[in-house]
C-alpha cells in the first residue's frame, strides 16, 4: 500500500460537517424519543445470540467489535478495516498476458477458446490473496456457574454502544461497551447491583487462530498492560492490547494467547479498555497501544464516555428524518449507525466486512467489490449531509489509481484507467479466473467514480473537482472511449464483451453485448467527464471526441414488447444478480422527472413485466443499500417502494442488526447495511438534473420530516408535510447559486424569507428559481401561512 496521504482538498479541516439549527423549524428533537425505539435488541426466547454474526456491532470507524453470547463466556470478535494480510499484493492477476484474445473469444463465439484460457490461467492463478483478517476475540467470563433469569443484548443507536444485562439469583448484571473515536479504544464497564466488586476476579482470554504462512502470535504482560501481537509474513503487523482502568489487569502468554484476570478493585462497577493498533498507524504498533492504553487510563471513565456521547450526538443531529411508519424508519436509523460505526474520515474505507471481521480470511477476501458493495456503504452518506464519511472512499480510489492506470495500459491495451472488479487493499484485481468475466469488465469503474462526481455535486468543491475527481473521471472516459468497437454496418460504437451485473456467474454467456449494465455506466460516465470538463473549462477536444461516442452508442437493449433486457444478443435473463432499471438508478440519466420520455416508458414497462412474471429478480429489493427500492422511487413506483422499505420482523438474531447478508450459512457481509438510509432520504429529498423534489416518495395520507438533509448544488434542506400538504422549506445556501425546487404549491404564491433580507413572493409556478447567496437561510412557505401558527411539535411524534 502507497503511503502517500490524501490530497490537500480532502484535508479535514475542509471535509463538510454543516447542519441547519433546529430552532428554525417547527418541531424539537428528542433523540431519545426518535432513536430508542429502533434499538436493536436481542432478549426473550431467543436469547443473545451464539454466533458473532449475528451480533450487536460497536465501532469507531476505525476497529469495532461484534458483541455476542453469554456472561459466562462473552465475546467480543474484534476487526480493523486496514488490517490485511498483503501476500502477493504487488499486483493485478488476468487470462493471459493481455486482453485483446480473451476479448476475442467472446467477439468470435469461440466457447472452447474461453475455457482453454480460463484453464490455462488456473495454473498460474495464486490462491494466496491479500486479504482482511480478524484481530481475535476477547472472552469474558462473567458469570460462571450462576444461574441466569433473563438475559438480553441491546445495541443503542443513540449512545452508539451495546450492553448485555442479565438477572437471576436476586442480583442484575450488566456488561457495556462503546469504542471511542478520541480515545481510540474499546471501552467494556461492568457493573452489578447491590454487590461490590473490590473482590471480584473475571477472568478473560485474548486470542487469535494462527494463519497459515506466518509467526505465530506474540503475547506478552508487564506493567498492568497485555498485549498480543501479530505480524505478517508480507510485512506489517497490529496489536492489541488490554488494560485495566481501575484495579488490576494481569495475565499469562502462553502459545500465542493470553488468559488473564481482571481485579475491577472499585464498588459497584469497573471497566476495561482495549486498542487495536496497525502498522498503518505506525511502524511501532506495540508502543502505540501503550500509550493509547495510558491515555485512557489518566483520562478516566467518565471522560471517555462523555466523549463518545458527544461525538454520537452531534452525529444525529446532522440530519434527521421522521415518518408515520416505524417499520421504514427502522432501516434507516440502524443503517446510519452502521455506517457512524463503520466510516470515519481519515481512515481505512471498509471492504465487504470493515471492522467486523471473525474469520481468518473472510470471504471473498473481504476485498473492495466495485459493482455494488462498496458504493452502497456510501451512497447514502450524501443526502444525509455526512459527506466527511465519504472520504475514506475516495482516499482509497484516489490512492489506488496508479495501479488502475497500469492495468489499463499494461493489459487492456488502452488509455485511461480500468478499477478492478475484486480489489485489494492496494487496487489489485484479484478476481479468481471462473469469474474474469467480471474481472475484466470495465463498467464497474464508471460507479466508481460518479461517487466523485456527486461529492463535487453535493459540496460544490472545486478545488476538489479539479484536483481529485476529474483526473478520475477524464481517464474512465478515456478508457471507456478505447474499449468501443466501432460497428460499420450499424454506424454505432459496440459495447462489447459487456456483462449485466453478475447474471450468468461463472457461464460463457455471462459475456454478451450492449448490456444494460454497461450502457448505464457508459452513457454516464462520458455524461460526468463532459459535465466536469465544462465546469473546469478543460479539455474541448476530448469533450468532442466524448459526445460524438455518446451520440453514436447503440441503444439500450429491449424486446419486441418494449422493455429492457440483460443483453442486446441474448434471450431476456431476469434471474438472481440481476437489476432491470439501471439507468434509473444507480446511473440516474432516466426518471419520472427527467431523460428520454421513451426510456421512461421502457423502464415502467420493464418493471411491470417482471411483477406479472414473477421473475427472481434485485429489482425492487431492498438489499444492496436499497439498490432494486431506489430504482423504484425514480420511476414513481412511491407505494410499493414504501411497503418494501419497511424493515422485516425480527423473528431470528440474523434480521435485527441490519449489517449481515447472508448468502450461505456461515457467510457475513456488512456492505449493504449502511446504504440502506439512502431510501427513506430519496424519498424525503431527491436531487435529479439540477432540481430539488420534496417528499417524491412519500405516499399520499403519510406525513413526514426531515431536518438538515442535503441536495446537489450544496443545499441544506429541512421540511414538514404534516397532511398531505408541504407546511414549509428551510433552506441554507452553502456555495450560493440558484435553488432549483419543484413547486410544492404550484397554485400558491409563494413567499421567501431571506435572513436579514427580508419577504418576497414567488408567482406561482411548476418550478421554483431562486438566486442564492453562500452562507445564507431562506424560509419558503405559501403566502397565506403564518409559521407562528404552525403547532411546535416533537420531531418523532408521528408514530
Amino acid at each position: 500500500m502507497s503511503t502517500e496521504g490524501p490530497p490537500a482538498s480532502l484535508a479535514a479541516e475542509r471535509l463538510p460537517r454543516q447542519s441547519l439549527p433546529a430552532q428554525a423549524s417547527r418541531f424539537s428533537i428528542d433523540l431519545a424519543q426518535l432513536l430508542d425505539r429502533h434499538d436493536m435488541v436481542w432478549g426473550a426466547p431467543q436469547g443473545p445470540p451464539a454466533d458473532w454474526r449475528a451480533g450487536a456491532p460497536v465501532g469507531n470507524g476505525d476497529f469495532g467489535a461484534m458483541i455476542y453470547g453469554y456472561p459466562d463466556a462473552m465475546g467480543f470478535v474484534l476487526g480493523k478495516s486496514d488490517v490485511w494480510n498483503r501476500q502477493n499484493d504487488d499486483d493485478s492477476q488476468f487470462i493471459g498476458e493481455t486482453f485483446g484474445p480473451y476479448r476475442q473469444t467472446h467477439l468470435d463465439d469461440d466457447e472452447q477458446g474461453f475455457e482453454r484460457l480460463r484453464r490455462e490461467a488456473r495454473a498460474s492463478y495464486c490462491a494466496a490473496l491479500p486479504h482482511l483478517t480478524t484481530c481475535g476475540r476477547l472472552i469474558l467470563h462473567l458469570d460462571e456457574g450462576g444461574v441466569i433469569a433473563s438475559c438480553t443484548l441491546r445495541a443503542s443507536l443513540r449512545l452508539g454502544g451495546a450492553g448485555l444485562t442479565w438477572s437471576g439469583a436476586g442480583t442484575r448484571a450488566e456488561v457495556r461497551a462503546l469504542v471511542s473515536r478520541r480515545f481510540q479504544v474499546l471501552y467494556i464497564e461492568f457493573t452489578r447491583d447491590g454487590e461490590d466488586l473490590a473482590g471480584e476476579k473475571i477472568h478473560w482470554d485474548l486470542g487469535r487462530p494462527r494463519l497459515p504462512r506466518n509467526p505465530a502470535p506474540e503475547a506478552s504482560a508487564e506493567d498492568g498492560v497485555c498485549l498480543l501481537t501479530q505480524h505478517f509474513a508480507a510485512g506489517g503487523a497490529y496489536s492489541v492490547g488490554v488494560a485495566a482502568l481501575a484495579g488490576q489487569c494481569s495475565a499469562a502468554a502462553h502459545e500465542g494467547r493470553l488468559s488473564g484476570v481482571w481485579t475491577p478493585g472499585v464498588r459497584g462497577s469497573g471497566s476495561l479498555v482495549l486498542t487495536v493498533v496497525s502498522s498503518e498507524d505506525t511502524a511501532d504498533t506495540e508502543d502505540e497501544a501503550r500509550r493509547r492504553l495510558a491515555r485512557a487510563v489518566r483520562a478516566g471513565a467518565r471522560a471517555i464516555v462523555e466523549e463518545h456521547l458527544g461525538w454520537w450526538g452531534r452525529y444525529w443531529r446532522r440530519g434527521l428524518a421522521s415518518v408515520g411508519s416505524e417499520g421504514v424508519e427502522r432501516g434507516f436509523y440502524r443503517s446510519l449507525y452502521l455506517a457512524g460505526s463503520a466510516l470515519e474520515a481519515g481512515r481505512q474505507s471498509p471492504g465487504l466486512q470493515g471492522p467486523w471481521v471473525g474469520e481468518n480470511v473472510p470471504p471473498w477476501n473481504a476485498d473492495f467489490h466495485s459493482n455494488v458493495n462498496i458504493q452502497c456503504v456510501y451512497w447514502g452518506m450524501f443526502t444525509n449531509n455526512r459527506l466527511d464519511m465519504v472520504e475514506p472512499y475516495l482516499r482509497h480510489y484516489h490512492r489506488t489509481a496508479a495501479a488502475a492506470r497500469r492495468d489499463a495500459s499494461r493489459y487492456f491495451r488502452m488509455r485511461g484507467l480500468r478499477f478492478p472488479h475484486g480489489g485489494s487493499i492496494g487496487g489489485n484485481e484479484t478476481t479468481q479466473p471462473d469469474y474474469q468475466t467480471l474481472g475484466t469488465d470495465p463498467s464497474a469503474s464508471s460507479w466508481v467514480t460518479q461517487l466523485f462526481w456527486q461529492y463535487y455535486e453535493y459540496s460544490q468543491d472545486r478545488t476538489f473537482l479539479e484536483e481529485v475527481a476529474y483526473p478520475l473521471l477524464r481517464d474512465v472516459a478515456l478508457f471507456f472511449t478505447d474499449y468501443l468497437i466501432w460497428d460499420e454496418e450499424r454506424r454505432q460504437w459496440i459495447i462489447a464483451p459487456s456483462v449485466h451485473f453478475e447474471a450468468r456467474g461463472r457461464e460463457f454467456r455471462a459475456w454478451g453485448r450492449n448490456s444494460l449494465y454497461a450502457q448505464a455506466m457508459f452513457r454516464g460516465a462520458f455524461q460526468r467527464a463532459i459535465a466536469a470538463a465544462g465546469v473546469l473549462g478543460r479539455d474541448a477536444g476530448l469533450v468532442e471526441e466524448w459526445r460524438a461516442r455518446l451520440e453514436r452508442l447503440a441503444p439500450p437493449p429491449t424486446t419486441p414488447q418494449g422493455y429492457w433486457k440483460a443483453w442486446e444478443d441474448q434471450e431476456p435473463y431476469y434471474q438472481d444478480h440481476n437489476y432491470l432499471l439501471p439507468l434509473a438508478f444507480p446511473a440516474e440519466l432516466v426518471s419520472k422527472w427527467h431523460g428520454p420520455r421513451e426510456w421512461y416508458e421502457q423502464a415502467r414497462r420493464t418493471w411491470r413485466h417482471l411483477e406479472e412474471s414473477g421473475q427472481n429478480c434485485f429489482s425492487g429489493d431492498m438489499g444492496f443499500g436499497g439498490q432494486g427500492l431506489c430504482e423504484l422511487l425514480r420511476i414513481g413506483e412511491v407505494e410499493t417502494a414504501f411497503k418494501r422499505a419497511r424493515y422485516p420482523d425480527e423473528e431470528d438474531a440474523f434480521a435485527r442488526n441490519g449489517a449481515v447478508r447472508l448468502w450461505a450459512p456461515g457467510i457475513f457481509q456488512m456492505d449493504h447495511g449502511p446504504g440502506i438510509c439512502r431510501v427513506l432520504a430519496d424519498m424525503m429529498l431527491t436531487g435529479l438534473a439540477g432540481v430539488l423534489h420534496l417528499f417524491p416518495g412519500i405516499p399520499a395520507g403519510m406525513p413526514a420530516r426531515f431536518h438538515s438533509l442535503r441536495g446537489p448544488g450544496a443545499f441544506l434542506v429541512s421540511a414538514e408535510k404534516r397532511t398531505d400538504e408541504v407546511d414549509y422549506v428551510l433552506v441554507r445556501s452553502l456555495a450560493g447559486g440558484t435553488l432549483r425546487l419543484e413547486n410544492p404549491w404550484p397554485s400558491a404564491q409563494v413567499a421567501v424569507v431571506e435572513q436579514e433580507g427580508g419577504e418576497s413572493t414567488i408567482a406561482p409556478a411548476g418550478l421554483l428559481a431562486l438566486e442564492t447567496r453562500p452562507g445564507c437561510d431562506y424560509l419558503l412557505r405559501p403566502a397565506a401561512t403564518v409559521m407562528e401558527q404552525i403547532p411546535v411539535v416533537d420531531f418523532a411524534h408521528f408514530i
